[in-house]
């Protein structure tokens, strides 16, 4: 039998996690998109909101804010990995990076990994659980 957290776990952690990520008292935590070469490039920078998403306590969930945009992307590249960091600028989390019609857990869903400079970049979903 495979392991199986319950919702009231999930939740406790998820909450702890975005609360971790937003625990600058100003400062929002944001996400780093980063491409695959040997020494990553920063393709997009995008700031969350505060706070940063919700949890679900029926699933434990926690759904990053949606449709958050970085305007001009720094750099032009394929994403392939992103680093949630909280306002201190502290690693918090990587994670993968993929696009999709839908959210996927586990995965940064970005609207193209193709990021071009200067171009808009979309997070359409970020789950967690």
């Amino acid at each position: 039998m495979a392991y199986e957290y319950s919702p009231l776990a999930l939740t406790t952690a998820h909450t702890a996690l975005r609360d971790l990520i937003d625990v600058h008292a100003t400062l929002p935590g944001y996400l780093e998109i980063y491409d695959d070469s040997a020494t990553p490039v920063l393709l997009a920078v995008i700031t969350f909101s505060k706070p940063c998403g919700t949890v679900d306590s029926l699933t434990g969930r926690l759904t990053f804010a949606a449709t958050i945009r970085e305007e001009n992307a720094p750099a032009s590249g394929v994403a392939f990995f992103g680093v949630i960091k909280n306002g201190n600028a502290d690693t918090i989390l990587t994670l993968p990076v993929q696009t999709a019609a839908n959210p996927v857990p586990g995965y940064l869903v970005l609207n193209s990994t193709v990021i071009l400079l200067d171009a808009p970049v979309e997070l359409l979903s970020a789950t967690i659980g």
